[in-house]
């Protein structure tokens, strides 16, 4: 798993959060698993739902930078993989995100 280099930083003046989730997703233990904090970032996972029945793995991955900037750092992993099932491309999602956090830091 080492989609590192997929995505591009970019900045914005705004944090964009993730709304994509399914209702029903939203009050269940699967729901942390889609929006979490790790280390110094903020992780919105989701699978993208296709006409085909397939899910697309995303992750939208921000970082406040402190006082010593003006902007929040988004990065958008793009379609990581593609599933049969909603909550794999979650999971994968959320280990993508997690090991590009610890590459980041390194």
């Amino acid at each position: 798993m080492s989609g590192a280099v997929k995505g591009k930083w970019f900045y914005s003046s705004l944090v964009v959060t993730s709304a994509c989730f399914a209702p029903a997703l939203q009050n269940s233990s699967f729901a942390a698993l889609m929006r979490f904090d790790y280390k110094t970032f903020h992780i919105d996972c989701t699978a993208r739902h296709d006409p085909d029945g397939s899910y697309y793995a995303h992750a939208r991955i921000t970082r406040d930078p402190g006082e010593a900037a003006a902007h929040v750092e988004i990065f958008e992993s793009g379609e990581l993989d593609v599933f049969t099932i909603e909550s794999d491309a979650v999971h994968c999602a959320r280990a993508w995100a997690i090991e590009w956090c610890d590459e980041a830091l390194a």
